[in-house]
């Protein structure tokens, strides 16, 4: 809020307990800040947030990838919101997706023995460090092709494993128990991946070992993919840039401008005034090569 009087500290609590009762999160916004003011002008101009988009958890996991944007007002002294929950609408920001471990990997042997063979394999490279460098790169390569063969199909093995569980179990045969055993046992597995996939990705505090809510952590991986999307831009005038090309402009030219010499003269001069921090003995150190011991407790 900027100008007017302030509200009464009560207000504020009731509304924010409202939102607590209905387990309401506030979805954030794109567009400006402020979405209200009295049109007035000097010292009687006063703009506040007013409106405002707000979800419960069921809804925020229904549509994982819904937009907000405060539109510009035409007739009204409102600013309408704009909810758009098409995920064909987001745009594309990240266009080279990066490379990450998933920890639920490592709880597949075959994906163990992937890593094994191809990290086993020998190279060509005299130089020890593009040795290591070529290893790093052949496994990801390799855990890449694992992953779209076999990771990606995860959710539909559970539902289709489930379907065919509850086929055994409705017959309730006394013949069949050893298969239903064997499909439940299956299928406790793959959920312990998925399970473990999105505590990863939620960044949350695990929970202990026998608790599980995928949902629960999948919406808290989709809300921190929101927060951490960059959908408006102000430059260093003041401009506020949505497109996505005027936000990469924007990126570049301010990292431009930070890391471009102005070409200052006499620096020689300043910097003879200066004394030395680093002495020779901590710059040896500092140079020297690494050691296999060093590397190794590294890794280690």
């Amino acid at each position: 809020m900027r100008g007017g009087a302030k509200r009464a500290r009560w207000q504020m609590v009731n509304f924010q307990e409202v939102l607590e009762d209905c387990q309401l999160c506030d979805l954030g916004f794109k567009g400006p800040k402020y979405t209200w003011n009295n049109g007035r002008t000097g010292a009687a101009f006063t703009k506040e947030r007013l409106d405002r988009a707000t979800a419960n958890l069921e809804w925020r996991t229904m549509f994982p990838a819904m937009e907000v944007t405060v539109l510009a007002k035409r007739s009204s002294d409102h600013h309408p919101i704009f909810v758009c929950l098409n995920e064909s609408r987001r745009r594309p920001w990240c266009r080279n997706k990066q490379f990450r471990m998933e920890a639920g990997w490592c709880l597949r042997e075959e994906y163990k023995r992937i890593v094994y063979n191809t990290w086993t394999e020998r190279n060509p490279a005299a130089d020890p460090w593009e040795n290591i460098r070529g290893k790093i790169k052949r496994c990801q390569k390799a855990t890449m092709m694992w992953v779209k063969k076999t990771v990606q199909v995860n959710e539909a093995s559970i539902q289709t494993k489930t379907r065919e569980l509850a086929v055994l179990q409705q017959r309730e045969t006394e013949g069949e128990k050893l298969a239903e055993a064997e499909l439940q046992a299956e299928i406790h597995d793959l959920m312990e991946i998925e399970d473990l996939k999105w505590k990863q990705r939620a960044k949350e505090d695990w929970l202990r070992n026998g608790d599980r809510n995928t949902k629960y952590f999948h919406a808290c991986a989709s809300k921190k993919k929101r927060s951490s999307t960059i959908e408006q831009i102000r430059d260093e005038e003041g401009s506020l840039h949505t497109e996505t090309a005027a936000i990469e402009e924007a990126f570049v030219g301010y990292f431009q401008g930070l890391f471009t010499s102005a070409r200052p003269q006499n620096v020689e001069k300043c910097i003879s005034a200066l004394s030395n921090k680093i002495t020779r003995e901590i710059n040896d150190k500092l140079v020297a090569t690494f050691t296999k011991e060093e590397v190794k407790q590294a890794l280690d």
